[in-house]
C-alpha cells in the first residue's frame, strides 16, 4: 500500500527515535500531537484520522516480530490492539539502541563514507564515494573479485563485480519503500550511462550492461519489514541500524564490552579515514 511521506516520518520515528523513557500514553494521541509539530493542526488531525489504523498496524507487527526475535525496539504495547503505548526501557537492547543513536549523529557525507566502507567490509578491493553534488542516486562504489583467488589474473581481470551503495540518513530522510524502487531507477541509468546533470561518468566508475553488479541500500534508520520483504524481492541488500551494528562488532570496528555513544561515533569517524572522492 502506497504511503505519503508523512506517515513514513510517524513510523520511522517509532522505529528510530521513539524516547524509551515515554510515559504510558494513547497511541493516537502521541502520533498526533509529533505530527502536529511538524505540520500545520489540521494536517496533523487529517493524517491522523486517515492513517491511524494503517500506522498502528504496522508498528503491532513490528513489536510483536522485534519483541520475539530480541531486536532492537524503541516502544512496547500495553494492549493487543495497540490503544496505549511507552517506551520499552533502557535495558532492551540498550547497545543496539546506543548504536542507533551514534549512528545519527554522523552527518549526512560521513554516513555516505560509512557506507564506502561497508562496501569495503562486504569484500570490495577498492572503494570511493561519490560528489555530493552530483551523484546520481549513487553514494558509493567499489569492485570485489568475481573469482576465487586461485583463478588466473587474465580470467579473472575480464570481470569483476560492481557494488553500488545509496546510503540514506535519517535526519534528512525517512525511507518507504519508494526509495527502494528509485535506487533500481539510478542504477539502470548508471548502466546506461545516462546521467541527468552531466553527461559525462566518473571515470573510476564502469559497469557493464552484462557484468555482475551488487546493489547495497545503508540507512541510519530501522525499517518496517515490508520495506526489508521489497529489497530482498528485488535482489537489493538492505542494511539498516541493527545490521550495521552487527556488521561493525564483527569486524571489531566496534569493541568493547560496554558500548558508549561517544566511543561508538569516534571508532565509526576513524574508520571512514582515507576513503575517496570518485573523479
Amino acid at each position: 500500500m502506497f504511503f505519503p511521506n508523512e506517515v513514513h516520518e510517524v513510523i520511522a520515528h517509532f522505529l528510530t527515535e521513539f524516547p524509551q523513557s515515554q510515559g504510558v500514553c494513547k497511541t493516537e494521541e502521541y502520533i498526533y500531537r509529533f505530527l502536529a509539530r511538524r505540520y500545520a493542526v489540521e494536517v496533523a488531525e487529517d493524517y491522523t484520522r486517515k492513517y491511524f489504523e494503517s500506522i498502528c498496524k504496522i508498528l503491532i507487527d513490528e513489536y510483536d516480530r522485534r519483541l520475539e526475535k530480541k531486536e532492537l525496539l524503541r516502544y512496547k504495547f500495553l494492549d493487543a490492539v495497540g490503544e496505549r503505548i511507552a517506551g520499552i526501557g533502557k535495558s532492551w537492547q540498550q547497545r543496539l539502541r546506543i548504536f542507533q543513536d551514534a549512528l545519527n549523529e554522523m552527518t549526512y557525507r560521513e554516513f555516505e563514507s560509512l557506507s564506502a566502507r561497508v562496501l569495503a567490509i562486504l569484500g570490495c578491493t577498492q572503494v570511493w564515494t561519490t560528489p555530493s553534488s552530483h551523484d546520481q542516486g549513487l553514494d558509493a562504489f567499489g569492485y570485489a573479485g568475481a573469482f576465487p583467488d586461485i583463478v588466473p589474473l587474465e580470467i579473472s581481470n575480464q570481470c569483476r563485480i560492481v557494488c553500488l551503495a545509496q546510503a540514506k540518513h535519517y535526519k534528512k530522510h525517512k525511507v518507504g519503500s519508494r526509495d527502494i524502487r528509485e535506487f533500481v531507477g539510478s542504477v539502470e541509468l548508471a548502466v546506461h550511462k545516462i546521467y541527468s546533470i552531466e553527461d559525462k561518468k566518473y571515470t573510476d566508475l564502469t559497469i557493464r550492461p552484462f557484468g555482475p553488479t551488487v546493489m547495497v541500500f545503508v540507512t541510519t534508520e530501522e525499517l518496517p519489514r515490508t520495506v526489508k520483504i521489497m529489497g530482498q524481492k528485488t535482489g537489493i541488500v538492505i542494511m539498516s541500524a541493527q545490521d550495521l551494528a552487527v556488521l561493525f562488532s564483527r569486524v571489531l570496528i566496534i569493541q568493547g564490552n560496554r558500548w558508549q555513544r561517544r566511543s561508538i561515533l569516534a571508532a565509526l569517524r576513524h574508520s571512514i579515514i582515507g576513503i575517496e572522492n570518485a573523479n
